[in-house]
């Protein structure tokens, strides 16, 4: 096919180019995003709620971290957790602590949000379920659906029960059921 660039801009083949080129970047990211769940760390919980204590004493599930660190213990890559966090913002307790920590980021000039623990273990959740839809469908719309029908399983205090329950389990004094 030969292109005369003028005459073909006039045309629309442009934007033919661009749509087409749009679309096959969103299926490549699908694709990608579809396949790096198979990758997601099963021991992520563990990486969670197990991290080396502050030196200052201070509770590490009060320390906020990075989206870099977020990342390296889901074992996920940086695209795929803003399409799980995206997803996340359907939990009210989510949402209202990202509010709080961009809040927080712009006040304190900071370059990005920071996570909390609590968030980190809301994405991750949300992650196990795009990791339990077959491939082959758009799973960010029946995530969505998902999350929004049980956002009691996302709560604050059901983080604390299984944080709970993996540092009892630490101590021996029960077995991790989840």
């Amino acid at each position: 096919m030969d292109i005369n660039i003028d005459t073909d801009i006039d045309n629309g083949l442009d934007t033919e180019i661009d749509t087409d080129i749009d679309t096959d970047i969103d299926y490549l990211f699908e694709t990608i995003d579809t396949d790096l769940t198979k990758f997601m760390k099963s021991q992520w919980r563990e990486q969670l709620f197990h991290q080396k204590p502050s030196q200052s004493g201070v509770n590490f599930l009060l320390l906020p971290m990075s989206k870099a660190k977020a990342t390296k213990i889901l074992g996920i890559c940086p695209r795929t957790l803003e399409r799980w966090t995206e997803v996340a913002q359907f939990v009210p307790e989510y949402r209202l602590i990202l509010l709080r920590m961009r809040a927080f980021a712009q006040e304190k000039r900071l370059r990005a949000p920071l996570m909390t623990t609590y968030q980190v273990w809301v994405v991750g959740k949300i992650g196990e379920l795009f990791s339990d839809i077959v491939q082959g469908i758009d799973k960010k719309p029946l995530v969505e659906v998902i999350v929004q029908m049980n956002k009691s399983e996302y709560t604050r205090s059901v983080f604390e029960q299984e944080l709970l329950r993996f540092t009892s389990q630490e101590n021996g004094e029960t077995d991790y059921v989840g």
